[in-house]
């Protein structure tokens, strides 16, 4: 009887911390969505504060991000900027040493590597194949 006992109370004990975990899961998942869903919203121009914005230290945020997103915070970055600057160069008036401070590079010089390293023509290429006819 009191191995009937020990054991109903060891299998207890089991499925108290199965359903504990099972919960962790859940709430886990849930707020995957949730939290990236935020740090996209917040528009945050570094790292540091899209970690804040996710309620999570530097360091843990890069590794949760680029394990949902599939790229580091920092391309992430780079690659919105440069959108940013594909919609900027639409714009003749604009020079590019203006698109480049406007969109957050210090360098312009750096603007044209990074936009060129993403999109495969520099800036100035890239305002050349636009159809301003339209």
């Amino acid at each position: 009887v009191e191995k009937k006992i020990n054991c109903e109370i060891d299998t207890s004990w089991l499925l108290y911390k199965l359903l504990l975990q099972l919960k962790g899961c859940r709430i886990s998942s849930e707020t995957k969505g949730h939290f990236l869903q935020r740090v996209l919203e917040c528009r945050a121009e570094n790292i540091d504060e899209m970690a804040k914005c996710a309620g999570m230290s530097k360091y843990h945020f890069i590794r949760v991000f680029k394990k949902n997103i599939g790229i580091t915070p920092w391309q992430y970055i780079m690659q919105r900027k440069i959108t940013n600057a594909k919609e900027l160069l639409h714009n003749p008036n604009k020079t590019i040493k203006q698109i480049a401070y406007e969109t957050g590079f210090k360098d312009p010089d750096y603007f044209s590597t990074t936009f060129k390293k993403i999109t495969g023509l520099r800036p100035g290429d890239f305002r050349n194949t636009l159809d301003y006819s339209k």
